[in-house]
C-alpha cells in the first residue's frame, strides 16, 4: 500500500509538472519504460502455471509502473507533439538497443531472457535521462517524483522478499529500481544542491 501510494503520488505529480509545461519527461525514456514494464509485466503473470499462479500485487512496482508510465508518456506526447522530435543520437542508440532486447526476448522467452530483458530495458531507459541532467545547465527532472520512487524501490523490495514464495522477477525489479533511481538522485544532488 506504501509502495503504490508514493508511485501514484510521485508519478502524477510527474504528470502535472508536465501537463503544466515544466521540461521534465524525457521522451526516449518513457518510451524505453513501456516497453520494458509491460515485458516484464507479461512475464510476471505468466511466470506461474496451474494453481501456482503469481499474484501481481506481490509486484507491485510493476503493475503501478504499467499505469503511470502510460500516463506519464500520454501527456509527454499531448502536450509537446512533434516537438518530441528530432531524437537525440545517444537516445535512438538506447532506442535501437532497447528494440533489439525486445526481439530477442520475443524469440527465447524462458525465465533468463525475461529477467534480461525486462531488466535490461529499463536500465537502458534510464540512459537518455541521465544524459540529460549531466547535460543541462538547470535541473531538468523532478526530485519529488524520484525520491517518491526510491521510496517506493525499498517499500516494493520488502513486499517482494516477504512474498510466501520466491518472488525472484519481483525483487529483480525492485532492487534494480533502487539502484538506478540512486544513480539518478545522486547525479542530481551533485550537479544541482
Amino acid at each position: 500500500l506504501v509502495a503504490t501510494v508514493l508511485m501514484l503520488g510521485s508519478g502524477g505529480l510527474y504528470v502535472r509538472m508536465i501537463f503544466d509545461g515544466e521540461p521534465v519527461g524525457t521522451f526516449a525514456t518513457w518510451v524505453i519504460f513501456l516497453i520494458a514494464v509491460l515485458v516484464s509485466l507479461f512475464s510476471y503473470t505468466l511466470e506461474g502455471s496451474g494453481t501456482d499462479q503469481p499474484d501481481v500485487t506481490d509486484n507491485i512496482m510493476n503493475l503501478c509502473d504499467a499505469f503511470i508510465v502510460s500516463s506519464i508518456l500520454a501527456v509527454i506526447i499531448a502536450r509537446r507533439g512533434w516537438s518530441i522530435f528530432p531524437i537525440s543520437l545517444f537516445d535512438t542508440f538506447c532506442g535501437i538497443v532497447a528494440i533489439v532486447i525486445t526481439v530477442i526476448w520475443s524469440q527465447k522467452r524462458n525465465h533468463f531472457t525475461t529477467y534480461l530483458a525486462a531488466n535490461g530495458l529499463l536500465t537502458i531507459g534510464y540512459l537518455p535521462t541521465i544524459a540529460r541532467v549531466l547535460n543541462a545547465e538547470t535541473n531538468p527532472e523532478s526530485f519529488a517524483m524520484w525520491i517518491g520512487y526510491w521510496f517506493a524501490s525499498i517499500c516494493a523490495f520488502a513486499v517482494a522478499r516477504m512474498a510466501i514464495q520466491n518472488k525472484i522477477l519481483a525483487t529483480i525489479y525492485a532492487s534494480r529500481a533502487f539502484v538506478m533511481i540512486s544513480i539518478q538522485l545522486a547525479i542530481m544532488i551533485f550537479r544541482f544542491v
